[in-house]
């Protein structure tokens, strides 16, 4: 049994499920446990590559493997809402873009070397070209400041139980006009200059016929149907300043309890833009050097503040 201090890591989606079943005063029923869930969301396009896959092939399958098929993703880059896109947002979804910091980008898009059909369960319609055998590309197009929010619950006082998980995919309207302008930006990715020459054929997934360019219906139902995670939840235990806005404080110790911190995702106050592994690491190297100042001086138990 622990006699200083406990720290909890059991991820974005356990970790609140433990704090709910810990018996602690004032914490089962806080409002803020569990409920801050946010996760980045993506939609996408996909291609068919050229004829020079077939040297890409031998490439990867040499000894040692080289090329660009020993990576799935080894590029992506971000942006903020093309002006050109600007009019299209409704005023609450540009409202809420304007609230954040200036250099925090709302896009981000991660080229992939395969077909990310293959992380849904939707029926595959049939190559547009035959000439060559099918390969593709795709470009995952997500939304890295999304303003949709999800919750964590119990279903059970036994940990055994898995949590209830609300998603909470695109509950806030403003997440489905910016997935519309990022599917339109793949597409206008792939017509560029210079990335055009390498694809044969037209788009194979969703197709022009399916969605039209200039259908914002046929789009909206499309990015609404086909939305999918990018695996990284966080928010959960969120930071705050106190109690009304946060599960833990600044040094991750959790309101309202003596000597429980938290150092995971799930403490991380905001989705990131980006991919977050680099910051929880940065985190839980920040909670160790807590955990060892306070090593000694009993502040790690006595000094948590009831709250």
């Amino acid at each position: 049994m622990a006699t200083r201090e406990v720290v909890v890591s059991a991820g974005v989606f356990r970790s609140p499920q433990l704090l709910m079943q810990f018996n602690i005063p004032n914490l089962q029923d806080r409002p803020l446990v569990g409920s801050t869930y946010q996760i980045n969301m993506n939609t996408s396009s996909q291609e068919f590559n050229a004829e020079n896959v077939a040297f890409f092939n031998s490439t990867y399958f040499a000894s040692p493997p080289t090329g660009i098929l020993t990576g799935t993703v080894d590029i992506t880059s971000f942006e903020n809402v093309p002006p050109e896109f600007n009019l299209t947002l409704s005023p609450a979804t540009q409202a809420a873009i304007t609230a954040l910091p200036p250099d925090w980008p709302v896009f981000q898009y991660l080229p992939v070397n395969g077909d990310l059909l293959l992380f849904r369960s939707i029926a595959s319609k049939p190559p547009t070209s035959t000439a060559v055998v099918p390969n593709y590309g795709s470009i995952a197009a997500a939304v890295a400041a999304p303003q949709s929010r999800g919750s964590v619950s119990i279903r059970s006082a036994d940990f055994s139980d898995p949590p209830v998980i609300d998603i909470g995919y695109l509950n806030d309207p403003a997440d489905v006009e910016l997935l519309m302008v990022a599917f339109k930006r793949s597409r206008q990715a792939w017509r560029s200059p210079a990335i055009r020459p390498a694809l044969v054929g037209d788009e194979y997934w969703p197709g022009y016929d399916l969605v039209p360019d200039g259908d914002d219906e046929a789009i909206r139902n499309h990015v609404v149907e086909n939305v999918m995670p990018i695996w990284e939840a966080m928010g959960t235990c969120a930071m705050g300043t106190d109690a009304s806005n946060g599960v833990v404080d600044s040094l991750a110790r959790v309101f309202g309890a003596r000597g429980l911190r938290v150092a995971d995702a799930s403490a991380l106050p905001f989705s990131l833009p980006g991919h977050p592994a680099s910051s929880v690491f940065g985190l839980a190297e920040r909670v160790a050097e807590w955990v060892k100042e306070d090593f000694g001086t009993g502040q790690g138990a006595a000094a948590v503040r009831d709250r």
